[in-house]
């Protein structure tokens, strides 16, 4: 196995030492050790429940945060294995639990500050906390001319957290230690993700300040559905897709066009789309994602081509995925105000 030597462990003995009547139980209640026996079996199911997350949003409305926290209910194993490799080269266990695929994608000119305010909406620490234990977050830029699907900029699994439900976990088994595995380690490599995931927040924050004509969109869920990382073997998959959805490539070409270089704005049909294509061919376009097919959210970046979502573009998305059994769940960036641009302006005047 790869290892990764940025996975690290700080021991301050003198100060740790002073601050315990014995050096060596405090060592072994924090980070393992010694010859105590657990009284709770390794292969134990522990279920990361997501009754708290459904109870808390069900009656607000707030569907992204349901969203992340779907599947989380499945019962899944504390891998014992994988948590005590300090130097492993991935946090992700044995099995596979659940898989999330964040597509980040935008046509539109929005500045690096206000992409950071965006970007905090979806994957800041709160967002993260209702992932389940052990699932799996992958984000990629399909920002691009070509259609290949480039590589993920941040792909890893969520560790156990150590924090307990009265320390702000939805999860029970995040503060669970069996073996050797200590409520420090846990804290350790949870720190060591979030550390990640803060580090691709600059990549996510250039892609989408990119100001490009081309957005694949179909393409890239195409090439996603043959992803090997992304196949049935998981229990249950997720995709979330940030995006204006204006949908350019040299497959479909006008629908940028109708939907915002019009006289009337107005996006053609889904059906006109399709009909532009032989069926053979468009059977071939359609991605196959097999059985058990991802859940789909788009969170619509809409405030500068569709403020008052009236174009049609989300109608075409809506049939788009119904075209291929999947029911799409959206969220609408105007939602929040559309204040992207005042805030940016106002954290500018200010400094």
């Amino acid at each position: 196995m790869k290892t990764n030597f940025k996975r690290s462990i700080f021991f301050v003995v003198p100060l740790l030492l002073s601050l315990s009547v014995s050096g060596q139980s405090f060592f072994e209640n924090m980070f393992g050790g010694g010859d105590k026996k657990n009284d709770i079996p390794v292969d134990a199911e522990y279920i990361a429940k997501a009754d708290l997350c459904n109870a808390q949003y069900a009656s607000q409305g707030k569907e992204y945060e349901k969203f992340l926290c779907s599947g989380s209910e499945m019962p899944r194993v504390i891998d014992t294995i994988v948590e005590e490799d300090l130097f492993s080269a991935s946090f992700c266990p044995e099995k596979k639990y659940g898989h999330t695929y964040v597509l980040v994608d935008t046509t539109e000119g929005y500045s690096q500050k206000e992409y950071e305010l965006l970007h905090d909406r979806i994957l800041a620490s709160d967002k993260l906390s209702y992932i389940a234990p052990y699932d799996k977050l992958s984000i990629i830029n399909i920002t691009t001319k070509d259609a290949i699907f480039t590589e993920p900029f941040f792909s890893e699994c969520k560790p156990r957290s150590g924090k307990t439900v009265q320390e702000g976990s939805m999860y029970p088994m995040d503060a669970i230690t069996l073996g050797k595995k200590k409520k420090g380690t846990l804290i350790l490599s949870y720190e060591d993700f979030a550390k990640k995931l803060e580090d691709a927040k600059s990549e996510f924050v250039k892609v989408g300040a990119n100001d490009s004509e081309y957005s694949q969109i179909m393409e890239d869920l195409y090439e996603l559905s043959n992803r090997s990382d992304f196949q049935p073997d998981w229990a249950y998959r997720k995709i979330i897709i940030f995006s204006d959805l204006l949908q350019h490539s040299d497959n479909i070409d006008s629908m940028i066009r109708s939907c915002t270089k019009s006289a009337a704005k107005k996006c053609r049909s889904f059906n006109k789309i399709k009909n532009s294509f032989q069926e053979e061919a468009w059977t071939k376009f359609l991605p196959d994602f097999g059985i058990n097919p991802p859940e789909v959210f788009v969170y619509y970046l809409n405030c500068e081509s569709d403020l008052q979502v009236d174009t049609g573009a989300v109608d075409i998305w809506k049939s788009y995925f119904k075209e291929i059994g999947i029911e799409m769940k959206y969220a609408l960036e105007s939602s929040s105000g559309c204040k992207n641009k005042e805030l940016v302006e106002s954290a500018e005047t200010s400094t």
